[in-house]
């Protein structure tokens, strides 16, 4: 994996005013983040000795942790974690997306998934009413 920071990729991040939590956005956070693992995984190693505590806990004003950039660095299995879920992500955001329209019915998608396959000849079959 190379980085090449002459060509940086621009995110941008939808707003969404009712529903900030989707998953088509959590896949791409997981996903640029996995581009930028080197980087990632540069900064963090040196970030300690380069810059003081990311945050400093207090506790009534006094000082009762320091927390180091340290504590955030991610090991090669912490890396293949963020490739599943990125993966298992990228599932769940291709079902909302199938599922989803602004401009279309979708629901019979869901009962088409939801229902047996053997029920649909009753569905099919003109519903009589008693006279």
């Amino acid at each position: 994996m190379s980085y090449s920071p002459s060509s940086p990729r621009k995110i941008q991040l939808p707003y969404y005013e009712q529903d900030i939590n989707r998953w088509g956005t959590a896949h791409m956070m997981l996903d640029h983040a996995h581009e930028l693992c080197q980087p990632i995984t540069s900064f963090l190693n040196g970030a300690d000795e380069l810059f003081s505590p990311i945050t400093t806990l207090r506790k009534k004003g006094r000082l009762v942790k320091h927390i180091e950039w340290s504590t955030f660095k991610l090991v090669e299995q912490d890396w293949i974690h963020v490739v599943d879920t990125k993966d298992i992500l990228a599932d769940a955001n291709n079902i909302q997306q199938v599922f989803s329209s602004e401009k279309q019915p979708t629901l019979w998608i869901t009962v088409m998934c939801i229902l047996p396959s053997d029920t649909w000849h009753l569905m099919s079959s003109p519903v009589r009413l008693p006279p």
